[in-house]
């Protein structure tokens, strides 16, 4: 090998355990490109509604994500928020 490495990153939602929508990509995370996953994979993959949980990396645009989750009546939160709640 010549030290030069290739990422590939994957990106899925998980429900009760089975991964869905999931993704492989090659390119660095940006907010741009996680919105559009959000909206066209992960959103369409939830046929109920849902509390979707998440870390709070500077891609994941909270005002955002929770107003397309309220659109399709899911609930969107921080885990740093929820542990605190405890």
């Amino acid at each position: 090998m010549d030290g030069v490495f290739e990422r590939t990153t994957i990106v899925a939602g998980q429900v009760d355990g089975e991964f869905i929508a999931p993704m492989i990509y090659k390119e660095s995370m940006t907010s741009d490109f996680f919105v559009k996953w959000f909206k066209t994979q992960l959103l369409p993959a939830l046929k109920t509604p849902h509390v979707i949980v998440m870390d709070n990396a500077s891609f994941h645009p909270k005002k955002i994500l929770d107003e397309l989750c309220v659109k399709d009546k899911h609930f969107f939160s921080y885990l740093y928020h929820l542990i605190h709640q405890i």
